[in-house]
């Protein structure tokens, strides 16, 4: 590009690798590489990667079947107990299951959830 500025013809650079230039990249865990994959899990691949960049540990679920069924890959390791009693039991700090499924947790395996939620049924 040349620009005119009072009757002198300055060269403007163009293009090309720059220092500053482009948006900041979303990504804290380095360089990135574009990569192709099937449609069908392109949005499976997308929320494993921003788990693993967030930090997060993951837990891939996988099938014997040829074509996979995707559950929730991503399982957080963290529980949020903050807005759930706690007591005692023989010394040791303990959480109720029924608590931890009034608070909104999921309980698993689901004879155990079913166990639960019969316990809860009874209470009310």
């Amino acid at each position: 590009m040349i620009t005119m500025l009072s009757n002198e013809v300055i060269d403007m650079p163009k293009g090309g690798k720059r220092e500053g230039a482009g948006r900041p990249s979303r990504w804290g865990t380095g360089k990135i590489k574009t990569i192709r994959v099937p449609e069908a899990i392109a949005d499976q691949v997308m929320e494993l990667a921003i788990a693993l960049n967030e930090g997060k540990k993951v837990h891939i679920v996988t099938s014997t079947s040829k074509l996979p069924s995707y559950e929730k890959i991503i399982e957080s390791k963290v529980l949020d107990l903050s807005r759930v009693p706690l007591s005692q039991v023989s010394g040791e700090i303990a959480v109720k299951l029924t608590d931890l499924v009034r608070s909104g947790y999921e309980i698993r395996p689901k004879k155990v959830s079913d166990l639960v939620k019969a316990r809860l049924g009874r209470l009310f």
